[in-house]
């Protein structure tokens, strides 16, 4: 069972980390692109569309992979470092947009007090 809501919501930030990874790492392209070609089932005619095209969807089947392998397999020392290595990441990127946006705040302070 999930121990606590802090691993919910890490598990929550997880299953948005390899999400975005899917759709945007190109390393994960060819895995990506590979599945696609095997799994015409999933080939959605009324949206034109796989499965792995939309991120709702994608985010879904990742959760119930990861779910399934949290309750199997954990503790796992590979499974362990993959969560905790996609969480930072994304926790990271998160702290990053943050930084940026106080950043250009304070440089659009700067360039207005100079203008007076």
């Amino acid at each position: 069972m999930i121990d606590n809501f802090f691993t919910l919501i890490l598990m929550c930030i997880f299953v948005e980390a390899v999400t975005k990874l899917i759709f945007y790492a190109a390393p994960l392209q060819g895995i990506k692109n590979y599945i696609r070609a095997r799994t015409p089932m999933l080939y959605s005619t009324e949206r034109d569309e796989h499965l792995l095209d939309c991120k709702y969807c994608t985010s879904v089947w990742v959760a119930a992979f990861f779910v399934s392998m949290y309750l199997l397999f954990w503790p796992n020392i590979i499974l362990t470092f993959v969560f905790y290595v996609c969480i930072i990441h994304r926790v990271s990127n998160y702290l990053h947009v943050i930084v940026g946006i106080m950043n250009d705040k304070q440089i659009d302070m700067r360039i207005a007090r100079g203008k007076r």
